[in-house]
């Protein structure tokens, strides 16, 4: 994530909030559009990391399985990946995230929706 210039927002139990500022190292072929891989790197984090505010001391985890829907080009200044637990179980944590495009007025746009299934090792 360091390597994009992903930054870590908001992180409490059982939410991560991951930023990341449009630039050219993350666009699409077709700018000013973020790469939708992109998009998915920031959603995967968010969930994965919000498992992990839930998570034993010295306990790890991994994304079993990840979905995502684009519901629109990522455009905007900055994307914010927003990650939440959904539920939490003794071998699987269900998390869902939503990315929004912050546009250059301040206002947000949707632009992805995911799920995804964490493992604890």
């Amino acid at each position: 994530m360091a390597l994009l210039g992903a930054t870590l927002e908001v992180c409490e139990p059982g939410v991560v909030h991951i930023g990341l500022q449009c630039h050219e190292r993350v666009m699409s072929h077709i700018p000013p559009a973020v790469h939708g891989g992109t998009v998915g790197m920031i959603a995967d984090s968010a969930m994965g990391f919000a498992g992990l505010t839930l998570a034993d001391v010295g306990e790890q985890g991994v994304t079993a399985e990840y979905k995502i829907n684009f519901l629109a080009p990522a455009v905007g200044d900055q994307l914010i990946a927003r990650g939440e637990v959904f539920k939490k179980g003794a071998k699987l944590t269900v998390a869902t995230a939503e990315v929004v495009a912050v546009q250059p007025d301040g206002a947000e746009k949707k632009v992805a929706m995911s799920t995804a299934t964490l493992i604890p090792l």
